[in-house]
């Protein structure tokens, strides 16, 4: 497991991705512990692919900087992440997404392990993890349409923003250079034609985009 990390911090990896579970074996929390530690030697944090509760526990009591998945995360496995100050990042697939993928009964699952994430008061980044085609549509706005199923747990607009900009910047430990618009950040915009505060959808819709100060798209 050390080897593993310091092969990829030694390619450039800024991040170590791990998959606690979806294999014959757990991950144990002692395992996990190894990793993190490993990968805190070169100040890269670790994120952890955890589909099960099991899992989800195994990798909150490990000390993981996030989460993926955890579909099926109950409350109390949610509990011990904020205990943990550890992020969700749910991507939370919505029923368009779920069954393209033959994945029907997701959807519900990850409403409602969103709303009890909700509840909890969990750290969240929005994420997504779109792995099909559909014509007419990018990568871009396919993951954008993950905003519907934070809509229906009941999320408002300012909220999802700030899952998409602010926490997600510190969830990858680049507050200080993204996530904001004030002076000294990096000068990366979106722009929609509408209020993203009442409408998180129009977000969909963006016809403006400045990267490094240079406008692309007017």
């Amino acid at each position: 497991m050390r080897k593993a990390v310091r092969k990829n911090v030694l390619f450039g990896a800024k991040v170590i991705k791990i998959v606690i579970d979806d294999q014959k074996y757990l991950y144990s929390v002692e395992d996990v512990k190894v990793l993190v530690a490993e990968a805190a030697r070169a100040g890269v944090k670790v994120a952890a692919h955890a589909a099960t509760e099991a899992g989800v526990r195994n990798a909150a009591e490990g000390g993981v900087a996030s989460i993926e998945h955890a579909y099926d995360a109950s409350t109390e496995a949610l509990q011990l992440m904020k205990k943990h100050n550890i992020y969700l990042v749910g991507t939370d697939f919505t029923q368009l997404a779920a069954h393209e993928m033959g994945m029907d009964d997701y959807h519900p699952r990850v409403v409602a392990r969103l709303k009890r994430a909700k509840a909890v008061g969990v750290s969240m980044a929005y994420g997504t993890d779109i792995v099909f085609s559909m014509p007419g549509q990018t990568r871009g706005t396919l993951s954008a349409e993950g905003i519907e199923s934070f809509r229906e747990a009941g999320f408002s607009g300012a909220e999802i923003l700030r899952l998409m900009t602010t926490s997600a910047a510190k969830l990858l430990g680049v507050e200080t250079q993204r996530g904001a618009i004030k002076p000294g950040m990096a000068a990366d915009i979106v722009a929609a034609p509408g209020d993203p505060l009442a409408d998180a959808t129009v977000i969909r819709k963006v016809n403006f985009v400045m990267k490094d100060g240079k406008v692309f798209r007017r």
